[in-house]
């Protein structure tokens, strides 16, 4: 079975590095960017520790449809860098195959270079699937961020 290469997107925003790294980790500001456009969080636990566990459930607004995924946090050194696993729990209560997210936050001017690795995919539609998910997530983020008065 061929390599399939890691998803990596970059994005430039305009907050501090700080300021963007905070919105990952902290439970205030996390349910209001996290996940697609399309989907709300309406439950989500962040234990923003090494070793701490984290979990979201997305729903579609459109469908409804339910979506679950969680892990734990490998690597938390503000404002530089976060990595954790990413699972989906299935319908049976069981988890997919854990995946390794790495987040980088470096200085930019006056903003941020974000930097999501998401790897280990299985195969191409499954990275392209999380291209969309994660595309469409970074844009809320950004979002968020350019009202925020932190940023």
């Amino acid at each position: 079975m061929a390599q399939i290469e890691d998803l990596k997107i970059e994005r430039s925003i305009a907050a501090p590095p700080e300021a963007v790294f905070d919105a990952w980790v902290d439970p205030k500001l996390f349910p209001a960017w996290f996940g697609p456009a399309d989907c709300t969080i309406p439950e989500f636990e962040l234990d923003a520790r090494v070793g701490g566990r984290w979990r979201a459930v997305m729903l579609g607004a459109a469908t409804g449809n339910r979506h679950e995924v969680g892990g734990v946090y490998k690597e938390i050194a503000r404002p530089v860098r976060l990595a954790f696993t990413w699972a989906w729990t299935q319908e049976d209560g069981s988890t997919s195959r854990e995946y390794l997210v790495t987040v980088s936050f470096e200085a930019e001017g006056r903003g941020t270079r974000l930097t999501v690795v998401h790897g280990d995919f299985d195969d191409k539609t499954d990275r392209e699937n999380h291209s969309m998910g994660w595309s469409s997530t970074l844009e809320c983020l950004e979002a968020l961020l350019a009202t925020s008065p932190a940023a």
